[in-house]
């Protein structure tokens, strides 16, 4: 994947260094993580496709995820957010769930950080209907969202159970 930004170049290498961590440390392989890609965009490991893998970044913070079933992560700094994003990305309960919360902006970011981690465990990616991908979820799929308020951050991964 290319980068522009020299900021998101880093955190991209960063990201790889923690994967080659995480597969160092769980997984005893020595070998450095060679990507292939899916039809859909969605980047697996070339010599042990058997583990699935997924990264994300925001600001200073990077996330990966690695498990032997598909797995999608998403990070996103806390910050306010506007109104027309809630209406194009949210349908009514979840904007409900936003304006009635102790903290919508928390809340916010939990359900975009849902959508997004959902969508990269599918592959699929961001599309247009966002409304819709929180909807008609298999029982067999789970989030686990962690706030780290103070350092200003909240991050959702998406699994199998």
């Amino acid at each position: 994947m290319q980068y522009r930004r020299e900021k998101d170049q880093r955190q991209s290498v960063a990201c790889y260094l923690l994967l080659q961590q995480i597969l160092h440390e769980e997984y005893h392989i020595e070998d450095l993580p060679l990507f292939d890609y899916e039809g859909n965009g969605k980047p697996f490991l070339v010599n042990h496709p058997e583990i699935h893998f997924n990264m994300s970044h925001a600001d200073s913070v990077v996330i990966c995820g690695v498990d032997t079933h598909p797995i999608g992560v998403d990070v996103e700094m806390l910050q306010n957010y506007s109104p027309d994003i809630v209406a194009y990305t949210m349908n009514e309960e979840e904007s409900k769930c936003i304006a009635t919360a102790p903290d919508p902006a928390i809340e916010f970011c939990r359900l975009w950080t849902m959508k997004e981690s959902y969508l990269k465990f599918t592959g699929e990616g961001l599309r247009d209907d966002l409304k819709s991908v929180l909807t008609d979820l298999t029982p067999s799929i789970s989030f686990h969202t962690t706030l780290e308020e103070r350092k200003g951050y909240i991050y959702t991964i998406c699994q199998k159970q």
